[in-house]
């Protein structure tokens, strides 16, 4: 057994590699996105953005169960042969165009659902992104799986501004929603030709069934259990707060961003960082102390945040935006409040998910996202204020239910390095 030490030295080490480079360039990405999206609500209505919110309710589904967590089954793969990868390539090819079937189909039922004529062409053409990144996400694991973390960080950052880009363009020429969907059209689009010509991967007519019959129970319980409670949460909000108006839909999606943008940032490091060495290191009793500081620094880094977001509440949005976005600033203070919750549990989420807890997590995940539902519904008798504090309570829920089984969990891989 190698020393506590050597491990846990090795563990630090390749945190702070992966960190600095996949760290920096996500909170950049993130950072751009976020300014892209407030500068772009200079131009459009808060009715644009809730007409596209209105349609993020089937292409979130799509985007969440995309691969059905076979992504992350592959790269728990030692040495992945190239049976597996052509298997994984037909399984995420399929998934692609079956969403895109989804998301093109469901078009019709959206915009009758909510009245809104320009939600049917905006489905009909996000649905094209399903197919690109179908296609896409092999390559992007043979990236990760090789640690070509400078190369995932370059394409992924020219995708997103060359999308920004895009966008910012059709909103100043006025082209209202339709700038919001060309924009994530452009950043699929630049993705995949990246991919495509940095990772040459020929496909062959081959498909190993034992291995995906095998893989299929473990992908399902990560993808499920990763995704099924922010999922079922997301769509509450849109549902309810939709039924309010678009344009308080529109209203909540400026004053959450902040939060989903920073939520964002915590999740890909922890996927892409910290994701691999809980894997490799599950059984050392170093674990233990690494855990807690990683949560430490997510608290400072939270906190830090909240008061970020406080200020730009009260001063920034009135001084560039003026009253065409006020009414975001009550709820965006309120929200502030569950940042720090959020990225903890983002963390301790991430560690059980990397030592086997799927199961564990889909219950803790079902049962607090069944407990947001009701706290959101309540909620909307209030308004967005109300959903916004149904929102704190909900963290803080699922951060006490994520600590207590990380706690017990903890004991259990103690007990085995020992």
């Amino acid at each position: 057994m190698r020393p506590i030490i050597d491990i846990a030295g090795a563990l630090l080490s390749n945190l702070a590699r992966g960190f600095g480079l996949v760290g920096i360039t996500t909170v950049a990405i993130k950072s751009v996105n976020m300014a892209a999206f407030f500068m772009m609500a200079i131009y459009l209505s808060p009715h644009d953005f809730g007409a596209l919110a209105v349609c993020w309710i089937v292409v979130s589904v799509g985007e969440a169960f995309l691969d059905l967590g076979f992504r992350e089954v592959y790269l728990r793969e030692s040495k992945p042969s190239l049976t597996i990868r052509q298997t994984c390539y037909w399984i995420f090819l399929f998934l692609g165009g079956f969403w895109f079937c989804v998301t093109y189909i469901s078009a019709y039922f959206v915009a009758d659902a909510f009245n809104e004529s320009n939600a049917l062409g905006y489905l009909k053409a996000l649905s094209v992104i399903f197919l690109l990144r179908g296609m896409s996400v092999l390559r992007t694991c043979i990236q990760i799986e090789n640690k070509q973390y400078s190369d995932v960080c370059q394409r992924e950052l020219i995708a997103a501004v060359s999308g920004i880009a895009v966008g910012l363009t059709f909103a100043y020429l006025n082209f209202g929603g339709w700038a919001l969907v060309a924009r994530y059209i452009s950043e699929a689009a630049v993705n995949y030709t990246l991919l495509y010509l940095k990772v040459p991967f020929p496909p062959q007519l081959t498909f190993d069934r034992k291995w995906a019959k095998n893989a299929v129970t473990p992908a399902l319980q990560l993808n499920i259990s990763r995704n099924i409670g922010w999922l079922i949460i997301s769509q509450a909000e849109r549902i309810f707060i939709g039924s309010i108006s678009l344009a308080t839909l529109g209203i909540w999606g400026f004053a959450k961003k902040p939060l989903e943008v920073s939520g964002q940032i915590s999740t890909a490091l922890i996927q892409q960082v910290y994701f691999r060495h809980f894997i490799d290191f599950r059984d050392s009793a170093s674990l233990k102390d690494t855990l807690r500081k990683s949560v430490g620094v997510f608290l400072v880094i939270g906190g830090i945040g909240s008061i970020l977001l406080l200020v730009f509440a009260q001063y920034v949005i009135d001084l560039i935006w003026s009253e065409k976005w006020s009414a975001a600033k009550p709820v965006l203070a309120v929200l502030a409040a569950s940042l720090p919750l959020t990225m903890m549990a983002s963390v301790l989420t991430g560690f059980l998910s990397a030592v086997g807890c799927a199961q564990t997590l889909l219950k803790v995940s079902v049962i607090t996202a069944l407990i947001s539902v009701l706290f959101v519904a309540i909620g909307t008798t209030f308004g967005i204020v109300g959903v916004a504090w149904a929102v704190v309570v909900t963290a803080i829920i699922r951060l006490i239910a994520v600590s207590t089984v990380s706690y017990q969990t903890l004991k259990e891989q103690w007990v085995v390095a020992t």
